[in-house]
């Protein structure tokens, strides 16, 4: 009678535990730009300046996410920031506090590789905004997602 109980006990706990376990998956992607190259040893010189993103959906993201960030030049001087769109891409904001603080501005004077964790606003899609003010580098970045199924 005991082990019947014990094996009902532990069959309840098995399917709790089931019913209950987070059904998630971490993603890794490069960042790439308009022309979908990727942002894997892009050659980023002072004479652009200003590299943005295409857009990425974020829509599942339990707010678990990293930038690696890797950079060849330690004159490189990046600022890196975030901008959040909700209707596709056509419309993209800088998300804001109820302050005032960007909370879109990641990194700035970034020059050499970095794992920057963020969560970003609650956001369908989200895009980066790289700004190169210091010497050339080749930039590798990749965007990694913890999201829900």
């Amino acid at each position: 009678m005991r082990r019947k109980i014990s094996f009902m006990v532990l069959g309840f706990c098995m399917v709790t535990l089931a019913a209950f376990a987070a059904r998630y998956v971490v993603s890794r992607q490069y960042l790439a730009d308009s022309t979908n190259g990727l942002w894997k040893d892009l050659a980023m010189t002072t004479a652009t300046a200003n590299y943005t993103s295409n857009k990425m959906l974020i829509k599942n993201s339990e707010g678990f996410n990293k930038l690696i960030v890797k950079t060849s030049n330690a004159d490189s001087a990046l600022a890196i920031s975030y901008q959040t769109s909700e209707d596709g891409g056509t419309t993209w904001y800088s998300p804001y506090d109820t302050d005032g603080t960007d909370l879109g501005a990641l990194v700035t004077g970034l020059a050499s590789n970095r794992a920057i964790v963020f969560q970003p606003a609650i956001a369908e899609y989200i895009r980066f905004n790289y700004t190169l003010s210091g010497g050339n580098s080749t930039v590798t970045s990749e965007l990694v997602t913890k999201s829900s199924l």
